[in-house]
């Protein structure tokens, strides 16, 4: 599937996958193929801990050592022209709160 360590993964729905490695880079792949479709431009200061995405499918969460970044888009199907998040500071995995689906916990 590919040359680099895989160390997070979360499904975009049900046709893409987001995977997180060891180096901080963070893909969009096929769940059909695992074939990289589209890599966002900022890696992560560290290896990828955690993956998150939610429920509607705009905001991704990625957790580090160091903490944790947000990456937002308008709508699902717009993954390869993201917009990058400020960062915050998260420890450990990341998720999303049921009573407000846009907030991580």
């Amino acid at each position: 599937m590919c040359d680099e360590d895989i160390t997070a993964l979360a499904f975009l729905g049900s046709t893409l996958l987001v995977t997180g490695d060891s180096r901080g880079a963070i893909a969009v792949r096929s769940t059909e193929t695992g074939m990289e479709l589209y890599r966002l431009p900022d890696t992560l200061p560290g290896r990828v801990t955690s993956l998150a995405v939610s429920p509607d499918g705009t905001t991704l969460t990625a957790g580090f050592a160091g903490g944790a970044r947000r990456f937002t888009v308008a709508r699902p199907g717009a993954w390869g022209h993201g917009r990058i998040g400020r960062p915050f500071k998260a420890e450990g995995a990341v998720s999303f709160r049921r009573s407000n689906p846009s907030l991580p916990i």
